[in-house]
């Protein structure tokens, strides 16, 4: 699993063997939650969660401002986006 981005006591990552839709997985301490990336025309939205509420809407609103960034990231790891 690689670590694309860390930000405000939360690593974001995208595993290297990962399935589709395009996704990062927001880790703070011991909790996590996935987050469907999106398109251009979509919006991040949280997809699964195992932390407290309030960190995965901070986690969901890093997502929302660095979508462009995590989409290109995961183009690069995975190929193109098909969504």
């Amino acid at each position: 699993m690689g670590t694309v981005l860390r930000r405000r006591g939360f690593r974001f990552m995208i595993r290297l063997n990962d399935h589709r839709p395009p996704h990062v997985h927001a880790i703070k301490d011991r909790g996590q939650t996935k987050i469907l990336l999106g398109s251009k025309t979509e919006r991040p939205e949280i997809w699964k969660n195992w932390m407290a509420d309030k960190d995965a809407r901070t986690a969901l609103e890093i997502v929302a401002q660095e979508q462009e960034y995590f989409l290109g990231e995961w183009e690069k790891i995975h190929g193109e986006l098909d969504i």
